[in-house]
């Protein structure tokens, strides 16, 4: 099977069952061929959600072991976009081995959010209140995404989850104007790692979460809603 860009999947080998009677979970890379990474995970067929590509949560620490095969994936994903998005040909066995053993700096080429937040932080003379806005970002789409910013790839952050965050954020946070001060804040912030993003060509422009919607417009500081 022939694609123009590698197919990133996980699934479970149900011909090799092990010692315990479960069986492995692997990373498969479809491009051009097919080559797959055991991630030393495994569980009973009945556990292996394959349409979700997730271990069931009726299984024993269910939960640690979907955050294993997500990091794997999505430093796999990362790195494929990486090599899109500067032309440089790659096979599958690039994408596994590569990826798989990615420094934290990745060459200074990290898409992952909390790479870039600190990337920025330390090329840039930023006032103490600015580094604690970018922290308090971070914090913000941890609490309403449930993972770790080490865990988010830019691209995540698309306009369909900056709204999701937006009204989540106006849902719990105690007055009006503080919410709205606070979206302000977390959007600009947002903002600021997007284009510093695409200024080093890390990623395209054309993906940037607000390029149709202003966030300042519906959400003001200034002004009380009054319904």
């Amino acid at each position: 099977m022939k694609t123009d860009t590698a197919i990133i999947r996980l699934a479970q080998i149900t011909s090799r069952a092990k010692a315990d009677g479960t069986y492995p979970i692997v990373l498969r890379v479809q491009f051009n061929g097919r080559k797959e990474k055991y991630l030393n995970v495994s569980c009973p067929i009945k556990y292996w959600d394959k349409k979700n590509e997730v271990v069931k949560n009726g299984y024993a620490n269910a939960a640690t072991l979907n955050l294993i095969l997500k990091e794997a994936k999505d430093k796999v994903i990362e790195r494929k976009y990486q090599y899109e998005l500067k032309g440089i040909q790659y096979t599958a066995a690039m994408l596994l081995d590569d990826s798989l053993n990615i420094k934290p700096d990745l060459c200074g080429n990290s898409i992952i959010l909390h790479d870039l937040v600190q990337r920025l932080i330390d090329e840039r003379h930023l006032k103490p209140n600015t580094i604690k806005n970018y922290h308090l970002m971070c914090d913000k789409i941890e609490q309403y995404s449930r993972k770790s910013s080490k865990y988010i790839i830019l691209s995540e952050i698309d306009e369909k989850f900056v709204r999701g965050l937006c009204k989540w954020l106006k849902l719990n946070v105690i007055t009006t104007t503080k919410a709205e001060g606070t979206i302000n804040v977390v959007c600009s912030k947002i903002a600021s790692i997007w284009n510093y993003a695409i200024s080093h060509n890390l990623i395209s422009a054309d993906l940037y979460c607000f390029k149709k919607w202003k966030y300042n417009v519906e959400y003001r500081s200034t002004e009380i809603k009054k319904h």
